[in-house]
């Protein structure tokens, strides 16, 4: 009976006061409502709306009152909602979003050097959200640091791009990134991703290597600069010295070291003057001077010598008569020096493309002063059957007629002698640098296993001519004005056995 009289007291209060308040006996007196959040002494609570999915949402009693209050919780949405009874439906007041998340940022760069660029690895990099919101723009920001541990890290200002130049400011130090997330929709940006701290930057190497020109030249030649020429892998952002000595200086105006200034900036290949002819009135003999890198300084790395640093020329003597641009008797090997050959040389029995003193090769050459160039089924030692040997080009300023010889042999195997049509040596030249060769002298076969003869051959021999298997010198002659430089190459095509050719003696004057 008690409970009951107590139960009609509140009840009749509460209908009385129209307020309800919950943890106060002092409700606000503008509030139907007041919900104090303390709990008890020291432990407080909020006010928990009733938790529905879509399911349980379309269970609730109807009618629905205008601006019932839910929290609507199905798959990522979290929303407060409220009951819009006119439109009938179910409004978010407030839906909770989550910031996207990004993950795996890293850097690419190739050696960590001053004038380098770094850039954002878009590989690696991964980017979430719960709510599914598009991604938007990512927002970069490059950082630098003494040490891997961040010590003293700062943002470099400005460097707010994917990609990061480095620069001065940056020598000794630790680079790197960070990206921050963000979002079309919904929570945005979220919290940035850092990448690896880079290698140390440094200032890039100054690495000199010589570019082999290997020319000839005459010790009367006019002008007479020898330039040589010089490659490296880094640009230099200061200038950069190159001393060069000479193993002889009697044929050369300079007495001693010559230094050569690679400008800031500068790109390779640098090729510049740097000794010069002088003819010292001796009949003395041509001469090969080696030029070489002695020491190398200036620029801002680490400096150094490449591992080619040599160019070898010969300086003929105007003295001695009659004077060869070109004096090739293969008794030393010539191969990169005086001249070159467009594959490797080879000699593997019947098949052969190479330098030799007869030893080897299985074709039969008489008359062989010692070492002497031959060739045989060509394309069974290398991947063509057209190959070729190229001389260095030679300084002929103000020369214009030149006379040529060169001693030619054959393997006769007693019947015939196996050139087809398709087979043939050929002399030509090439001026000033064009690169378009011309035909000089020529020897082909006529028909099928018929024996190589002369075709051509420019102010000379008559042709016809055919080869033995005997050395036989062919000459001649021919102008070319108006030019600087000129460069031959001995060509031929040889794909078969029993079609060689000997070659020795080749001189240009």
């Amino acid at each position: 009976m008690y409970r009951l009289l107590c139960l009609l007291v509140c009840l009749v209060t509460c209908q009385l006061s129209a307020q309800i308040g919950i943890g106060t006996t002092n409700p606000d007196p503008a509030a139907v409502l007041d919900i104090h959040a303390e709990i008890s002494p020291g432990h407080f609570g909020g006010l928990k709306l009733p938790t529905v999915n879509s399911a349980q949402r379309d269970l609730i009693a109807t009618p629905i009152p205008d601006g019932m209050m839910i929290y609507y919780r199905e798959a990522g949405n979290r929303c407060v909602q409220l009951y819009d009874a006119q439109a009938a439906n179910w409004v978010n007041f407030y839906c909770m979003n989550a910031a996207p998340v990004a993950s795996g940022t890293s850097i690419s760069y190739t050696d960590a050097f001053v004038g380098e660029m770094m850039s954002f690895d878009a590989g690696s990099f991964t980017q979430t959200d719960a709510e599914a919101d598009p991604p938007g723009a990512r927002l970069y920001q490059w950082f630098r640091a003494d040490d891997t541990n961040g010590l003293n890290e700062v943002p470099i200002s400005g460097a707010t791009a994917a990609d990061y130049t480095l620069t001065t400011a940056d020598d000794q130090k630790f680079i790197r990134l960070a990206v921050t997330p963000t979002a079309t929709t919904g929570a945005s940006p979220g919290v940035a991703d850092y990448s690896s701290y880079s290698h140390q930057v440094t200032f890039a190497p100054t690495k000199i290597s010589m570019v082999p020109q290997s020319q000839t030249v005459s010790e009367a030649q006019s002008p007479n600069a020898i330039e040589l020429e010089f490659s490296f892998p880094y640009v230099s952002s200061t200038p950069v010295q190159i001393e060069l000595v000479a193993s002889d200086y009697t044929r050369l105006a300079e007495s001693g070291t010559v230094t050569v200034t690679i400008p800031a900036q500068q790109t390779s290949p640098f090729r510049t003057s740097v000794f010069h002819t002088a003819d010292n009135a001796l009949t003395d003999g041509n001469l090969d001077i080696i030029f070489s890198i002695d020491a190398v300084y200036g620029g801002l790395g680490a400096n150094s010598i490449g591992a080619v640093f040599q160019d070898t020329w010969t300086i003929l003597d105007d003295e001695t008569i009659p004077s060869y641009y070109i004096n090739e008797d293969f008794e030393t090997d010539g191969n990169g020096i005086r001249y070159t050959t467009s594959t490797a040389e080879s000699i593997s029995g019947t098949d052969y493309f190479s330098r030799t003193n007869d030893s080897g090769v299985s074709g039969t050459y008489n008359h062989a002063t010692g070492y002497f160039f031959a060739a045989q089924d060509i394309d069974a030692v290398a991947s063509s059957p057209t190959q070729s040997i190229i001389f260095n080009p030679i300084s002929i300023a103000g020369t214009n007629t030149f006379n040529y010889s060169i001693d030619l042999a054959e393997d006769d195997d007693g019947t015939n002698q196996d050139w087809d049509a398709a087979d043939y040596f050929i002399i030509q030249y090439s001026l000033d640098g064009s690169g378009t060769w011309i035909d000089l002298f020529e020897v082909a076969g006529a028909g099928t296993n018929a024996e190589p003869s002369v075709v051509l051959n420019t102010g000379g021999t008559q042709t016809g001519d055919v080869l033995t298997d005997n050395f036989t010198t062919f000459t001649g002659s021919f102008s070319a004005a108006g030019t600087t430089s000129i460069q031959f190459r001995l060509k031929m095509s040889l794909d078969a056995g029993d079609e060689d050719i000997a070659i020795d003696n080749f001189m240009v004057n």
